[in-house]
């Protein structure tokens, strides 16, 4: 830029850096939960009364569990698994979302959906451990706007003024590695929207936790990356279908349920191979069997899962009424936003097929944390894996900040255990339950820093 020219006046803003500035509560079910699995989920709803339209509305958003929120009746975002995966006992993050253009003047309403995800799901294998972060899940909401005049207010989840409610909403349950279970005849039209009757909803209950633990976000969410079409579509019987996508991906099915009764229910099971008699192979995936169900209330509707991730190529779908066809659905593939920076061709076509395979293995696993697989009861952030792949990685995408993120938990668990364990977060597991120091799992911290810079 030419000396003496002036610039374009820039604006940039800050999160909520100072603990002092979490002022919000985590708040959630106020009601006992017997049960450590396959928990009913809950749905936390509030109605507030802005002054006037804001010019500026920030919602800081963080949960123990996931959450998904909603403002007026419509999605916040377009993230998934809010807020992660980390090392909960140490830091939880807070998750920022412009919400301008989804408020009004005069009455608002604000909804939230929590899950039980990685916090107090059961994670890992040899039947995994539930519960292992907490066993009450909450959201923490902070709205923050600001109006005309330069004045300002705060809006915060809590569990004093009486005007956060719960109740029980439509997932029945659902589970990382198992599947979500919907049933649409529990759901509550208009619940996120102003004025909606609470009446029977119960107050929110607050579940404690060190707002020294929260922080902004070093990585990039969640996202639906890009859609997958059928390419084979199979009947295997009345009712039974067996859907191709072509493609090994870690995703989510987005379908349209039409043509139920009311109380009928549809199953989506995802595996990544077939037998050699062309059944699912659901062997490898142990206690993760991934599968989902929708129960209808009689009423056509869009539906995909909100709190589990699967890895697979196939689905078979059960209880389908009628035809399926390509126009009933779609596959939403799922990773960490990343921004490419590395490709490869060659003149060898079989050289080529395998490096596209490479890809689509690192977006299957780079998922908040870096896995070493996206389907079985697994799904943890080995070591070793990443200490050989990290290289590759980092042609591949720019992971700086996703490995810089994974390595603050690294070392958290490194001075908890006295030693780098074999996977990150960690959680004792079976024969692995007690780290040791090994050869590439113990290099890990080096040598993944090292290409992450």
């Amino acid at each position: 830029m030419p000396l003496g020219k002036p610039s374009d006046e820039l604006h940039f803003e800050i999160g909520l850096l100072r603990e002092s500035e979490h002022v919000a509560d985590y708040v959630g079910p106020s009601w006992p939960e017997a049960e450590t699995d396959h928990r009913h989920l809950p749905l936390v709803r509030t109605d507030i009364t802005l002054r006037e339209k804001p010019v500026s509305a920030r919602l800081y958003l963080s949960a123990l569990g996931l959450v998904e929120a909603e403002i007026n009746g419509r999605k916040v975002g377009q993230d998934a698994l809010t807020p992660g995966w980390t090392q909960y006992e140490k830091r939880i993050p807070c998750w920022t979302y412009d919400v301008t253009d989804e408020l009004n003047a005069g009455g608002n309403a604000m909804g939230f959906w929590l899950g039980d995800g990685w916090y107090r799901g059961r994670i890992g294998f040899d039947g995994g451990y539930a519960n292992y972060y907490g066993d009450r899940i909450g959201v923490l909401a902070q709205l923050e706007v600001e109006y005309g005049d330069g004045s300002t207010e705060k809006i915060c989840s809590n569990s004093w003024d009486g005007q956060w409610k719960v109740t029980l909403g439509p997932i029945v349950s659902s589970d990382m590695y198992e599947g979500e279970h919907y049933d649409a005849r529990l759901e509550q039209p208009g619940w996120s929207t102003y004025g909606f009757d609470d009446s029977d909803w119960k107050p929110v209950a607050e579940s404690f936790c060190d707002p020294v633990k929260i922080e902004n976000p070093e990585i990039l969410a969640i996202h639906a990356q890009e859609k997958h079409e059928p390419v084979d579509i199979k009947n295997i019987r009345k009712g039974s279908w067996l859907v191709d996508f072509g493609q090994n991906c870690s995703a989510r099915i987005r379908l349209h349920l039409h043509d139920l009764a009311s109380g009928d229910t549809v199953t989506l099971h995802h595996v990544e191979v077939l037998e050699p008699d062309g059944s699912i192979a659901t062997r490898t995936l142990r206690r993760g069997q991934q599968l989902d169900s929708y129960t209808s209330n009689g009423q056509d509707a869009w539906w995909e899962p909100r709190f589990t991730m699967h890895g697979f190529r196939y689905v078979q779908i059960d209880g389908w009424p009628g035809e399926l066809t390509a126009a009933d659905m779609d596959c939403r593939v799922y990773h960490s936003e990343l921004k490419r920076t590395g490709d490869l061709e060659t003149s060898n076509a079989m050289l080529n097929k395998l490096h596209r395979n490479i890809v689509w293995s690192m977006r299957s696993n780079f998922m908040s944390i870096p896995t070493d697989c996206p389907q079985r009861d697994e799904r943890l952030g080995w070591t070793g894996d990443i200490c050989l792949f990290s290289p590759t990685a980092t042609y591949l995408y720019d992971v700086q900040a996703f490995l810089n993120n994974w390595l603050h938990d690294m070392r958290t668990e490194q001075v908890k255990w006295g030693t780098i364990p074999y996977y990150v977060p960690f959680v004792p597991l079976g024969g692995w339950a007690h780290p040791t120091a090994i050869s590439e799992w113990g290099r890990c911290g080096g040598r993944s820093a090292m290409d992450a810079l």
